[in-house]
This record gives C-alpha cells, sequence and structure tokens, in this order.
C-alpha cells in the first residue's frame, strides 16, 4: 500500500516484479519475513524510485503512523503515554504486544529508548539487531 501510494501504481508492479511477486496478495502483513528478502526488498525500491534506503524508510515510517490512526490504532497509541519522552520508551512494550500477544509474529522489532536531555530535548537510541535496517 505504502509504494503505491506514494510512488503510484505503476512503480508498484515493476517493484513486485523485480521480487519476484506477482500481486500485493503474495505479501502476508502479519508474517515476519526473512531479513534478507526484506532488505532486498528494500534495495529495489531504492533502485526504482531513486530514493535512498533512509528516505524510503522515514516515509514508509510516516506512512504506517497515520495508516494505524486511521486503521482504529488511535486509542491504543493516544493511550500509550501522555507525552512524548513515555510514549517513545513504550514503542518497545507495544512492539512485545504485537509481536507476542496479538498476532503472535516472529517479528524482531527494534529497541527505543529515548533519554531526556534537558527541559526541551530528547535523545532517541534507536537499535535494530537486522542488519541493513539500522
Amino acid at each position: 500500500q505504502f509504494i503505491e501510494h506514494r510512488f503510484g501504481k505503476e512503480s508498484l508492479e515493476t517493484i513486485l516484479s523485480k521480487a519476484g511477486l506477482s500481486s500485493i496478495e503474495d505479501i502476508d502483513s502479519l508474517k515476519a519475513y526473512d531479513e534478507a528478502r526484506t532488505v532486498a526488498i528494500i534495495e529495489i525500491c531504492v533502485a526504482v524510485t531513486g530514493w535512498s534506503q533512509h528516505d524510503v524508510l522515514v516515509a514508509f515510517g510516516e506512512y504506517f503512523v497515520t495508516w494505524a490512526l486511521q486503521s482504529g490504532y488511535e486509542n491504543i497509541l493516544r493511550g500509550m503515554a501522555h507525552n512524548l519522552n513515555d510514549f517513545l520508551n513504550n514503542l518497545n512494550v507495544m512492539h512485545d504486544f504485537i509481536s507476542q500477544c496479538s498476532f503472535r509474529s516472529e517479528m524482531r522489532a527494534p529497541t527505543f529508548t529515548c533519554i531526556r536531555k534537558g527541559d526541551q530535548q530528547l535523545q532517541l537510541h534507536y537499535v535494530s539487531g537486522r542488519s541493513g535496517l539500522s
């Protein structure tokens, strides 16, 4: 959905073809995919769109948050914390819930640690055990 929304149907079809997929239905959004396959598809997106890997991943993150809010997850996300620092520190709990309780997937979520650096500044540490996605 993200690729078609951001880059159009033609780009989506090109990326699916280069990834060896016949249609979007070949992708199971609840499945944890092999890291090599995930990175390969990201690299195909980079080649087709001309965007950097960083820009593709940032745009996907923005799309995903909007999708989650529009798909009925707004109350869950709003209930995670009353401020940005706590919200970012609770992302690990949310990923654990999604992985273990909700979808029973084998996803390897990143770890987030947010440290307050004064009244107006936060420092976010992002660690991923998935090569190519950190």
